[in-house]
């Protein structure tokens, strides 16, 4: 189950912006399990006392998806670890 998400950013003056997520473990490496091979083989599975984090750039009202990024920390650093990971998703974007 995915826990509350992070706030959403919209970097100034951009067509998107980026909302983050933070799933359990079993629910990242589940969703993990669904993505692309091509994707999955770049996104390590998150092992015990870790939670999923999923950094989604999407445009337009509907909430189309632009880019993503998926990756693995500590629970006790989740928060941290969403704010690192939108923003090197910004940065990538440009």
């Amino acid at each position: 189950m995915a826990l509350p998400s992070m706030p959403e950013h919209s970097p100034r003056g951009r067509g998107w912006r980026v909302h983050s997520y933070v799933l359990d473990r079993r629910e990242f490496n589940k969703l993990r399990m669904r993505l692309p091979r091509a994707v999955r083989r770049d996104v390590e599975p998150a092992p015990e006392g870790h939670v999923g984090l999923v950094a989604q750039a999407i445009v337009g009202s509907e909430g189309v998806p632009l880019a993503a990024l998926y990756r693995s920390v500590p629970a006790s650093l989740a928060a941290d670890g969403a704010q690192t990971l939108e923003r090197e998703l910004a940065e990538r974007l440009g």
